[in-house]
């Protein structure tokens, strides 16, 4: 079976590591381990320049997005203000590159199918035309529910992908998604019918996590609540904050580490309890790694999730985990089982529900450990391969 990846992120020793990107490159790697002949087209975010290589015996083709080309003619400014040239500009050759595709790596004869994700509509282009191989399109959390959290208004070229994004998934010739709930709200919102829905839950790689049983942090006297994400109120960092406080004038033990990118705004937190927080920043994976195993709780109190590859992460390091109950977070994290879940943007209930794990160890390591069972059972990155590749013989009827 020959593959085409078609990615807005993807993550490599070189980039950033996101939700997308992980799941892409470990898509990618466990279909060639699984004898497909697998080609990925990154079309990543402010990138102008295209090139070629090579990620662990799998071909990469980045498709960089030009800049925008300032004719030299008097009155040019003017005119680009009225016609909203620059705002719109990289949305229009985001389409134009991904439709160019097809010719420029003759993709219907070199593979069977594309399988893209949602984000930014990098397959819509292609998804016009006609003869093309069929489209898996993975949906997952919307442009526009995530606009629905930002304070202020995104830009044109943002918005003018969302609905390349909505496009693409209505041209999609089969539809993927992660968690039921996902399934049922983008139906809802773009008038689909929700058996058109395939549920392949995400999954993630166990080779580089050794221990079976879960690590107990023996060499801190703190409890430490491990928060990973973008700073920004989609992610309920905002939340986070405010109940941070409350935590800390109950249990002083407690330490946070927050981890990711994203501006903190000055309070009154970050001065009185400036000894029980500490910002990191983005951390590369080596270092991420150690902290998630040195934690004792893993908090991440998004307002909204289609799936939450984040919380796999903390289970697979049997860590229990506080989340929000809202989108498709209940069908990852089992609230009472493998941790905890509060109201969406409920500081105090947020609050509450990691002073219930900071104040009993035994409940942590029963949750823990129940989490790691359900990675290895559930979540494993052989089971996404084997669903996958079953939905793509299922589908084009390949043999």
């Amino acid at each position: 079976m020959r593959v085409a990846i078609f990615t807005s992120l993807f993550s490599n020793q070189l980039e950033k590591d996101s939700g997308i990107g992980v799941h892409y490159r470990d898509l990618a790697i466990g279909l060639k381990e699984s004898g497909c002949e697998v080609e990925v087209f990154h079309f990543p975010y402010e990138c102008n320049q295209s090139k070629d290589y090579v990620f662990e015996s799998i071909p990469i083709h980045v498709l960089g997005i030009p800049t925008a080309k300032i004719p030299n003619f008097k009155g040019f400014g003017f005119l680009a203000k009225i016609f909203k040239y620059f705002d719109h500009y990289e949305a229009a050759q985001l389409l134009k590159t991904s439709k160019n595709t097809l010719e420029k790596f003759n993709l219907n004869r070199s593979f069977d199918l594309i399988e893209a994700t949602s984000n930014r509509g990098v397959a819509c282009g292609i998804s016009r035309l006609k003869k093309r191989p069929p489209i898996f399109t993975r949906v997952s959390t919307t442009m526009k529910q995530a606009f629905a959290y930002e304070k202020t208004k995104p830009d044109l070229n943002f918005r003018l992908a969302a609905k390349l994004e909505e496009e693409q998934i209505k041209r999609s010739d089969f539809l993927v998604t992660h968690t039921q709930s996902h399934s049922h709200l983008v139906s809802k919102e773009l008038s689909l019918e929700n058996s058109k829905f395939e549920i392949i839950p995400h999954a993630i790689s166990l080779k580089k996590s050794q221990n079976t049983v879960p690590k107990i942090n023996s060499t801190s006297a703190s409890i430490k609540i491990l928060f990973v994400g973008r700073l920004e109120p989609r992610k309920g960092f905002d939340v986070l904050m405010k109940a941070i406080p409350i935590v800390l004038k109950e249990n002083n033990d407690v330490h946070f580490d927050i981890c990711g990118d994203g501006k903190v705004a000055k309070s009154s937190v970050l001065n009185e309890f400036s000894h029980n927080i500490t910002f990191h920043g983005y951390k590369p994976r080596e270092e991420l790694e150690k902290l998630y195993e040195d934690s004792d709780i893993f908090v991440a109190p998004s307002r909204y999730e289609s799936f939450g590859i984040i919380y796999l992460e903390a289970m697979k390091y049997g860590k229990p985990v506080v989340a929000c109950n809202s989108g498709g977070t209940p069908e990852v994290v089992k609230d009472g089982k493998t941790g905890i879940l509060a109201n969406p943007g409920d500081y105090r209930s947020l609050a509450n529900a990691m002073l219930k794990l900071s104040n009993d160890k035994s409940l942590r390591v029963k949750m823990g450990t129940t989490g790691r069972k359900i990675i290895e059972e559930k979540f494993s990155l052989p089971n996404l391969i084997e669903s996958t590749m079953d939905f793509y013989f299922q589908a084009v009827g390949l043999k």
